[in-house]
């Protein structure tokens, strides 16, 4: 097990250390917007990033594994390279953004051990419900979506 502090660089919590304790990803990348020090124009790297977990990352951690297993056959990063993907949020909503549902909308209606089925159900009543959260254009857009 890594010690804390070898999670953090002098500044702070590494990148990837601030993406899995995030709440949400709303959250996540409000913090990075309010925290951001540098020019205007690479604001966009907070998503570069954010891609490269998607693909980039989890290949590389995977060569690192390996490599590390040669001198420790104990190193475990399935946990690590099963979450990077999906930004440490669970599966379902990953999928279902690919799909065009945005997370942070299906976020808001997740429920610990939905499935795909159970949460698509309650954005399909979210959008029948005028009670709910969603704003016209949220409505409108999981109308297209589901």
């Amino acid at each position: 097990m890594l010690s804390k502090e070898r999670h953090q660089t002098a500044t702070g919590p590494t990148l990837i250390g601030r993406l899995r304790k995030a709440v949400n990803l709303k959250s996540f990348l409000l913090s990075q917007d309010e925290s951001y020090k540098g020019k205007p124009e690479n604001r966009d790297n907070i998503f570069k990033f954010l891609r490269a977990c998607e693909y980039g990352l989890p290949q590389n951690f995977a060569l690192v594994e390996l490599f590390v297993r040669q001198s420790y056959p104990q190193a475990e990063y399935s946990l690590f390279l099963g979450s990077i993907g999906s930004w440490f949020q669970p599966e379902i909503l990953k999928e279902l953004d690919e799909e065009g549902v945005p997370i942070q909308i299906s976020q808001a209606f997740y429920v610990d051990g939905d499935t795909k089925t159970s949460l698509r159900n309650r954005l399909y009543e979210a959008i029948l419900d005028p009670k709910t959260v969603l704003t016209e254009f949220e409505r409108e857009w999981l109308q297209q979506a589901l």
